[in-house]
């Protein structure tokens, strides 16, 4: 049995990493983000590679976020610490040369959606279900997060995607006013 989380390999150039959870629809856990650290850290000065591609293992996800048994037990002040690195590999990923491309298949939520946000390139599958659930356990998502999601959607390429909302306006594109009633129109001389 494979004890890792992610799969590393790396052929002509191309570095593919492959999440490799598929019986929990590849949710990240502590295991996983640790080595994704790792790998994004070695991508940073590995100048054989040219791109990467990150991908799920399975047919049914990419990655389906944060592996939610993990927030069962209360953190130590230790582990707390741990966790707030978890954001680390993102930060690894940004600082990396090359091209890093989500190959999305199935679901891509929370965790996992700002994962593949995190990618320079997205390519969705047909199937693939994307979306920001922390909101269903209560958790407003990160700033971060909605930044990329509304650069990487803009309302010419999908206008269902856009973010933020575009902001209401009166019919003349000017701020909304009000107007007194009593008052009479100025005339223009």
């Amino acid at each position: 049995m494979n004890d890792k989380a992610v799969r590393y390999e790396a052929k002509d150039g191309i570095a593919l990493i492959t999440l490799d959870r598929p019986d929990v629809l590849n949710a990240m856990n502590n295991a996983m983000r640790t080595e994704l650290l790792e790998i994004f850290t070695r991508l940073r000065t590995d100048d054989a590679v040219k791109a990467v591609v990150v991908m799920g293992a399975g047919e049914r996800a990419f990655c389906a976020g944060a592996d939610i048994r993990e927030f069962l037990e209360p953190p130590t002040p230790t582990n707390f610490r741990e966790a707030r690195r978890r954001v680390d590999f993102r930060a690894e990923m940004e600082r990396c040369p090359q091209a890093i491309i989500a190959a999305i298949r199935g679901f891509a939520l929370g965790g996992g959606l700002e994962f593949a946000l995190a990618c320079d390139i997205r390519i969705a599958a047909e199937d693939a279900q994307l979306g920001l659930t922390e909101i269903n356990l209560a958790i407003i998502p990160a700033c971060r997060p909605r930044r990329r999601f509304a650069s990487a959607s803009s309302s010419a390429s999908c206008p269902s995607l856009s973010w933020p909302p575009p902001c209401r306006r009166s019919r003349d594109r000017s701020p909304t006013r009000r107007r007194s009633r009593s008052a009479t129109p100025r005339s223009r001389s």
